[in-house]
């Protein structure tokens, strides 16, 4: 899976992501949202959400009150410290930051789809889990020495191991 429908509340001066709506298919999304099955596709439903429930007059123009958005996995670079950063296509919710070297030096969790999509404005912004020193959802501050692993070397970017 690629990615996620779920249905996006435009508000005035933002928007909501309501995750209970997350689901592989638009009109599922839609099922869950308005109790109503369709077989409609997702503009068709965006069509219908808007004629039911208005718009709105928010600060990026008029838009629906609600519509169907897809939020698809994505991966990043980051120029100033060499790590990607990839999404898990499977939740979308795990972001690997992965060296070089192409070993992951830890993962970002985010726990619902408006820390995800916010997560990823911020990447697609130019934003960087490491050099940020972005939380990493656990509680550990994400660095270049790695984050909860205080064995973690970052010069070649391999794990070490302590002799006893």
């Amino acid at each position: 899976m690629s990615g996620m429908f779920v249905i996006k509340e435009n508000l005035p001066f933002g928007e909501n992501y309501l995750s209970y709506t997350l689901s592989e298919d638009a009109a599922e999304c839609f099922m869950i949202f308005t109790g109503e099955a369709s077989d409609e596709n997702k503009v068709k439903l965006n069509q219908i959400l808007a004629e039911r429930y208005g718009v709105v007059n928010s600060v990026f123009g008029i838009r629906p009150a609600y519509e169907i958005v897809r939020i698809t996995a994505g991966r990043w670079h980051c120029p100033k410290c060499g790590v990607d950063i990839v999404q898990s296509s499977a939740d979308l919710t795990r972001f690997s930051v992965i060296t070089a070297d192409g070993d992951v030096m830890g993962e970002v969790y985010r726990q619902d789809v408006a820390d995800v999509v916010q997560t990823m404005q911020l990447l697609n912004a130019g934003g960087c889990p490491v050099c940020e020193s972005w939380d990493d959802g656990v509680g550990n501050r994400c660095s270049s020495v790695g984050w909860g692993k205080a064995e973690f070397f970052y010069k070649n970017c391999r794990l070490i191991t302590k002799k006893n």
